[in-house]
């Protein structure tokens, strides 16, 4: 590549055969559905079928790949990491979802007294899982070790964090 007219490098121009998009002449483009990954895990059985892929494979970078590394610095790179390293090294017992906590019910008494009612928000819909526990044995077989993540949402593809 140079700046200078190619008849000084001795060479001949030939213009591209396809036009540049947008995003290869470096211009910010907004995220749209062709800029999502085309295989990214959409429901969480797809999350839990690749972290499950990736443990038994004992591969971090397949983990890494289903992380979601929006806002994590470079310095908290190599520990986060790390513990994607050693979670994909330990025996794999369970994967389950983690629900929001149910709603707080309120107890309100009659004003005579003469009893207790009790009223919860109604949920039309059940609960959407906020995350997910990862059960394993330590690398002993000795002890259960339990590790939550939680799931983000992003461009249409379901993603893990600690």
């Amino acid at each position: 590549y140079s700046d200078r007219p190619c008849e000084d490098n001795d060479a001949i121009y030939r213009p591209s055969i396809a036009p540049q998009s947008d995003a290869a002449r470096g211009y910010a483009v907004a995220p749209t559905a062709a800029t999502h990954r085309l295989n990214c895990p959409r429901r969480p059985q797809d999350l839990v079928r690749e972290i499950t892929a990736a443990v038994h494979a004992r591969d971090a970078n397949r983990l890494s790949a289903v992380y979601d590394w929006v806002g994590v610095s470079k310095a908290a790179f190599d520990s986060t990491y790390r513990r994607l390293d050693a979670l994909v090294q330990r025996p794999l017992l369970d994967i389950a979802p983690l629900y929001p906590p149910p709603p707080v019910v309120e107890t309100v008494t009659d004003p005579d007294g003469a009893s207790d009612v009790e009223t919860a928000a109604i949920v039309d819909t059940p609960p959407r899982a906020t995350g997910l526990i990862v059960r394993q044995t330590s690398s002993n077989g000795n002890a259960l070790v339990s590790t939550p993540l939680q799931l983000r949402h992003r461009f249409d593809c379901l993603w893990i964090a600690f």
